[in-house]
């Protein structure tokens, strides 16, 4: 859990930094270069961490006593005792990542270094600091003019349209947008009824009810301060809380862009204004596990975290962020978390009344999304009160509000559907071309007229067809109004079973993917049905289950020369049939089914040319197989004969003989020859190499004295002599 003793020191030293800076840094922090622009706004250049403490993700479970014996091996035994685990992750969903307490006298920096040395650490980084994005403000501007400006204060139409947007939707009490911030007052009479109840929690019993790992957590949770009260002591989480979800109708105070919504207050900054990485990370987490559809971050910093990266980019949630005020392009100078790129996160600009960019507002081509209304935001205020703000972190809560809506309108739309809603339905603004990444400024009526759900259909799937071998990948099942996590399934003629998808993704409205095992399956005919979650159902008659394609392993013989005689040829695989055949070159051939495999007749002709034949099964039910390449020999060359040893022998004997000369293959014979006389045969036939035979010859008692030919002959007929190479005496 979170240290105390820290967060005493903090407090303690906030009280003196904010009498000398116009924005205050959490107390007893290590702080880089800063300057200030425009209003008063300080600008940090990055650097701004707690002195003692490190953020650590490991590849396997931690503990103290196993800290301590790595922080033994890297700084001695005197600094074993001194590193501490104050806060795990791993509950919350960050597995193995744990805040570290270093001893006051070690540099941040440095331990860092060491802990990066250990092949089991992830990442290791200091825990930065961040700050909200409010800047001063100007009471004179009229109220509400960022959801419906009709000229009363700068240009007509410089607004989100909610009131359009609210003929569709008000919201609803099903949505949870977390707040995640200096708190919120859930007692503002314009709040109170939009506050988030943890319905696991009984309040006041001091007992963990829902066993999430914080007691009494009725409201929301307090990181800064580790209890279960997260009231602001600051105004910005409050002020930020009425732009989302300000109880609308009830005749009192302001409207949200939301008038029905649960606000769930997580409060990880002081009434300064600031707070840690490590807070941050553990209120997203809670966020995630207490099923919050969306996360409202009005606030920022330079530094870039691995741990806020992780534990945003594992978030279910729509993430929507404060770009900065320090009027700079974020591509070049990020500001996180809104500059990561994780898929979740919308990055918000600040627009202003007079239908432009706000001056204060951070700009990008790639890394900010949109723009809404910033300047000048009249909003429910800490003590019931009401009151002004400006900057990105006003910006942020509109949409944070839309993103609310749209779920309220749509609640089977995922963090990725929200996104592209909001993003496909701005209204272009010439100010925002090449200053943001969509161009336009968000309009809450066209987005949640891009979600009016369409009548569902199936008009086609890709591929159409599948062998009963396995799974099939569908890349396209296509049609329309298509809603978060529909159900998809194969239905056959009468008397075949269902057959249902798994992996089933939501692409677009128009797109779904997913795999169908088809093994073992019966083939035929099937009809698609699509069912969404709320019953609505389709179909399309259009996909084929197919027998296994018959599949060529090996062939035997894999060639043979040219020009020789009809042959056999062995071919083995799978999936063959007795109506399977052999085709040479895609002319079928006498095909007989053994057992399994096919024995085919290769005609003479067949192998008339040198070259490579195409062999391949035709079956006519489960078509033609892969080819297999069949090799026709060009003629070899003939053998010649310059040796045999030993070149005589007597009549009547038995030798051993070695033939020398080129070109001899495997297969090939040898004779001896004499005009008038029977040729005497060589036996044991050894071919050593393409220069050398070995053999026996039996020379009878009755051959003829005197010189005998030497000739070899390969297999193809081509025969080599050595006149007169051998002697009978």
């Amino acid at each position: 859990m979170v240290d105390m003793a820290r967060k005493y020191i903090s407090l303690v030293l906030i009280a003196l930094i904010i009498l000398c800076l116009p924005i205050a840094g959490a107390g007893g922090a290590k702080t880089g270069d800063q300057d200030t622009g425009a209003s008063g706004t300080v600008i940090r250049q990055g650097g701004e961490y707690a002195p003692e403490e490190l953020i650590v993700r490991f590849t396997s479970p931690q503990s103290d006593p196993k800290l301590g014996k790595k922080v033994e091996k890297m700084f001695g035994k005197a600094a074993k005792r001194t590193h501490k685990i104050t806060r795990d992750y791993t509950p919350l969903g960050l597995s193995n990542t744990y805040l570290i307490r270093l001893s006051h006298e070690e540099d941040v920096k440095e331990v860092k270094a060491k802990y990066l040395s250990d092949s089991e650490v992830v990442f290791a980084e200091p825990n930065y600091i961040v700050t909200i994005d409010t800047i001063p403000n100007d009471p004179s501007f009229s109220l509400l003019w960022g959801l419906h400006n009709t000229g009363q204060r700068g240009t007509a139409d410089a607004d989100i349209d909610a009131p359009e947007a609210w003929d569709l939707s008000t919201g609803s009490s099903a949505v949870v947008v977390a707040v995640i911030d200096t708190g919120v007052d859930y007692t503002h009479p314009d709040l109170a009824a939009n506050i988030w109840t943890n319905p696991g929690e009984i309040a006041g019993d001091g007992i963990d009810n829902d066993r999430n790992g914080f007691i009494d957590d009725i409201h929301g949770w307090d990181f800064y301060n580790n209890d279960s009260q997260p009231l602001d002591d600051n105004g910005h989480g409050t002020h930020c809380a009425g732009t989302i979800g300000a109880v609308g109708g009830n005749g009192i105070g302001v409207t949200g862009v939301m008038w029905n919504t649960r606000i769930m207050p997580l409060k990880f900054m002081s009434s300064s204004g600031s707070g840690y990485t490590s807070d941050a990370v553990a209120a997203i987490l809670y966020a995630d596990m207490m099923g919050a559809d969306v996360l409202s971050n009005s606030w920022g910093g330079p530094d870039y975290s691995s741990a806020l990266e992780s534990a945003i980019a594992g978030s279910p949630a729509l993430v929507v962020c404060a770009a900065g005020n320090n009027g700079r392009n974020a591509d070049t100078y990020p500001m996180y978390p809104a500059a990561y790129t994780c898929p979740q996160i919308v990055s918000v600009a600040s627009y202003s009344p007079y239908d432009r960019l706000s001056s204060f507002s951070n700009y990008g081509p790639v890394s900010v999304d949109v723009a809404a209304p910033g300047e000048y935001i009249y909003s429910t205020l800490k003590g019931g009160g009401y009151g002004y703000k400006s900057g990105t972190s006003m910006a942020t809560p509109h949409v944070a509000g839309l993103a609310g809506l749209l779920k309220s309108n749509s609640p089977g739309l995922s963090n990725l559907d929200l996104k592209a809603a909001i993003l496909d339905s701005v209204d272009q603004r010439s100010s925002l071309t090449g200053k943001i990444a969509t161009g336009g400024l968000i309009n809450a009526a066209n987005a949640l007229s891009s979600l009016q759900p369409a009548t569902l259909s199936v008009t086609g799937i890709s591929p159409s067809s599948g062998y009963t071998t396995g799974p099939v990948s569908i890349t396209n099942l296509a049609g329309t109004g298509f809603q978060s996590t529909p159900g998809v399934k194969l239905v056959g003629p009468d008397g075949t079973p269902e057959i249902p998808a798994t992996g089933v993704t939501r692409v677009s409205s128009t797109r779904l993917t997913c795999t169908i095992n088809l093994e073992g399956q019966p083939t035929g005919l099937y009809t698609v049905q699509v069912t969404n979650p709320g019953g609505e159902m389709a179909s399309f008659s259009g996909f084929t289950i197919l027998p296994p394609v018959p599949t060529i392993s090996s062939l035997s013989p894999s060639s043979a020369g040219v020009g020789g005689a009809a042959f056999e040829l062995l071919v083995s695989g799978t999936n063959f049939t007795p109506a399977s055949s052999v085709a040479w070159n895609g002319s079928v051939r006498e095909t007989v089914y053994d057992a399994g495999t096919l024995r085919a007749t290769i005609l003479q002709s067949d192998i008339a040319s040198p070259g490579t034949a195409i062999v391949t099964v035709v079956d006519p039910e489960r078509g033609i197989s892969n080819g297999k390449g069949f090799t026709i020999l060009p003629p070899l060359p003939a053998p010649t004969v310059s040796r045999i040893y030993p070149s005589m022998v007597k009549k009547g004997t038995t030798r051993s003989e070695t033939i020398y000369g080129t070109n001899f293959v495997s297969g090939a014979s040898a004779e001896l020859r004499m005009s008038g006389q029977s040729p005497i045969q060589c036996t044991n036939m050894v071919r050593v190499n393409s220069g050398k035979l070995t053999c026996t010859i039996a020379i009878p008692a009755n051959a003829a004295i005197g010189y005998w030919d030497v000739v070899v002959t390969n297999p193809d007929g081509q025969s080599g002599m050595k006149a007169r190479g051998f002697r009978i005496y």
